[in-house]
């Protein structure tokens, strides 16, 4: 079985990591027959094999991360809680957690406003956590990762629309790991 390796960019440097399995396989929309499906991946990364791909991107600069997306198992399953919530966002409302978030409404009311029919927050947490996505799921897990500020990301887990890994878990399923996704998710990941 093939390993990972970086791969630097075409001027020689080592600057812009980008990694591509030595078989081939890519973590990008590409469809394989021997996966099952349209969609699906050929193979996923253990931890640690991105364990090791981390560690050479450090080597070459600190503050360097993957851009291939981490395993769920690398980022914490830890929940929000009141107190959290009391602390860091004074006079939030209650109720407006989970299928409620204020963040995931705000975000859906300017990314989504061209949808025939706008989607909720509701059914963006309903799409974090289903097993099997439709493709209305997908796209807006797709426009989470792509238009989401950090500060909103952030906001969400606050709010209990997700744990760090029920969200990163997510986005592998919705194929939606793109490289600048990966490297600012990458970022929280447990060290």
């Amino acid at each position: 079985m093939g390993g990972w390796v970086p791969v630097g960019d075409p001027d020689g440097g080592l600057e812009h990591l980008r990694t591509e399995a030595i078989v081939g396989a890519r973590f990008d929309d590409s469809v394989s027959p021997a996966a099952g499906g349209p969609g699906e991946r050929d193979s996923a990364m253990t931890l640690d094999q991105w364990r090791m791909l981390r560690r050479r991107a450090k080597a070459v600069h600190r503050d360097e991360e993957p851009d291939v997306l981490a395993p769920p198992e690398a980022f914490s399953d830890r929940r929000a809680d009141d107190r959290f919530r009391n602390e860091h966002l004074p006079g939030h409302d209650p109720a407006a957690i989970r299928g409620l978030s204020a963040a995931v409404r705000s975000r859906i009311a300017s990314s989504c406003c061209g949808w025939v029919v706008r989607p909720t927050s509701a059914e963006f947490y309903e799409a974090i956590h289903a097993d099997t996505l439709t493709k209305r799921q997908r796209a807006l897990i797709r426009m989470w990762t792509r238009e989401a500020e950090p500060a909103q990301i952030v906001l969400a887990w606050a709010e209990e629309v997700y744990t760090l890994r029920e969200l990163v878990a997510a986005v592998h399923r919705a194929h939606a790991d793109h490289p600048q996704v990966a490297r600012e998710l990458n970022r929280l990941a447990r060290r």
